[in-house]
């Protein structure tokens, strides 16, 4: 009987369950937070002690959250503290699924800036050869070089300004070249080419025309189709070398074809006053092209060696296995 009275007197304790399958609510800062549980949803199995609470409450259990006993099915996402396994798995496969989908987004940003490459320096070799078989053409029909930078003036100013497009590739980094390198390099021709050799008609049959155009076309033919083979990533020796050495004798016959065309080009540029914004005038500002020209050529002076000695650089790089601390051009 003695034991029958012990069950009707249940309700008159406070009882602590084992109840840690319940973690705390998401937001309370102190481990001594507890959740309250009714007794008689678990039963007459739980252990019994003496009530401590406040006489006449309703029978309630107490039982702390971070309890060191093994428990089963621990929701974890409700314990903002809790160091649990499961989060920290979930933690690492969330990290290696951004990872993967990185290297995805990038591998894919590689494969078309690779295409789009590959797609302007054929169509740029194609067009510097479209050049060059047409001044052969015109010479070997005309026996002259008079009137040849007419017949190709219009094909000139458009693949020589498109090369604008390999400024925006270094700008972007999808190659690794100084944007002030390429930049130097590309309006330098872009100004001979619209602003003296188009602009002044009477330095067109002049001999150094001709000359930086040949200098321009076999360089240009050497370089894209170089540029071309190396994103296929098939070289042939012969356009390695032709790439890394002709330049020694192209580039200052180059130049030299420039600054005789540019000095050829001034006394008209005087006579003429083209371009030239003389004083007074509306905008109280004056502009002498006679004397931009004269600064354009002076330019050479510290420009030409930078220019020169880079491609010496990457020519001992490139050839003789060099390794140099320097951006490819």
């Amino acid at each position: 009987m003695t034991w029958l009275y012990f069950l009707t007197q249940i309700n008159s304790f406070d009882v602590f369950v084992d109840v840690s399958v319940y973690c705390r609510p998401t937001g309370h800062s102190s481990l001594s937070d507890k959740v309250r549980v009714p007794a008689g949803a678990f039963g007459h199995a739980p252990p019994i002690v003496p009530r401590d609470s406040e006489r006449g409450a309703a029978p309630w259990v107490t039982t702390p959250c971070a309890a060191p006993r093994p428990v089963p099915a621990v929701s974890c996402d409700r314990a903002p503290f809790s160091t649990c396994p499961g989060t920290m798995a979930s933690s690492e496969d969330d990290g290696a699924v951004d990872e993967k989908e990185t290297n995805n987004r990038r591998r894919n940003r590689g494969a078309i800036a690779t295409a789009w490459l590959t797609f302007y320096n054929i169509a740029m070799t194609a067009g510097w050869l479209v050049l060059a078989i047409t001044m052969m053409r015109f010479y070997l029909q005309k026996g002259t070089h008079r009137g040849l930078y007419r017949s190709i003036a219009k094909t000139l100013k458009f693949f020589q300004t498109a090369a604008l497009v390999e400024v925006g590739h270094c700008a972007i980094g999808i190659v690794r070249t100084s944007v002030i390198v390429t930049g130097v390099q590309v309006c330098s021709r872009i100004f001979m080419v619209w602003f003296i050799a188009s602009s002044i008609r009477q330095v067109q049959s002049e001999e150094s025309v001709i000359l930086f155009l040949v200098v321009w076309t076999v360089t240009e033919i050497t370089r894209y189709s170089y540029y071309t083979f190396n994103l296929l990533h098939q070289v042939p020796y012969f356009i390695k070398w032709a790439r890394y050495n002709l330049f020694i004798v192209l580039y200052p016959l180059g130049v030299v074809g420039e600054l005789l065309t540019i000095y050829a080009a001034l006394p008209i540029v005087r006579r003429t006053a083209m371009y030239s914004l003389r004083l007074p005038n509306k905008y109280n500002v004056s502009f002498d092209y006679y004397y931009f020209l004269i600064i354009a050529m002076l330019s050479y002076i510290p420009l030409f060696p930078q220019l020169f000695f880079h491609m010496l650089r990457q020519r001992r790089k490139v050839l003789h296995g060099e390794v140099i601390v320097e951006k490819d051009d």
